[in-house]
């Protein structure tokens, strides 16, 4: 997540507390974790090494095949996570 977008929740959490104490927040997208690791790589001009595996299904958790989400209840930030990663490899250059 964005910097920019804890610090906002962190504000908000003055004015607006959650009932049980905890704040969720989110960005405003669903990813699989292996689609974060390779648009990051890809952002940054860095081939992924290893293999690939798919997506299988399974009865079992796993978190390479959940989609990673947040709560119902959670906020979710607005910086997408392509405009975060964006920002953050042109520092890289």
């Amino acid at each position: 997540m964005a910097a920019e977008d804890v610090a906002s929740a962190v504000r908000r959490r003055h004015r607006r507390p959650a009932s049980d104490g905890i704040i969720e927040v989110a960005g405003p997208q669903q990813f699989h974790l292996d689609e974060l690791l390779r648009s990051t790589l890809r952002e940054r001009h860095d081939p992924p090494r290893g293999h690939h595996r798919p997506h299988r299904p399974t009865s079992a958790p796993n978190c390479a095949n959940a989609p990673l989400s947040p709560a119902a209840s959670a906020r979710l930030a607005e910086t997408s996570f392509g405009h975060w990663l964006h920002q953050s490899t042109m520092g890289d250059s």
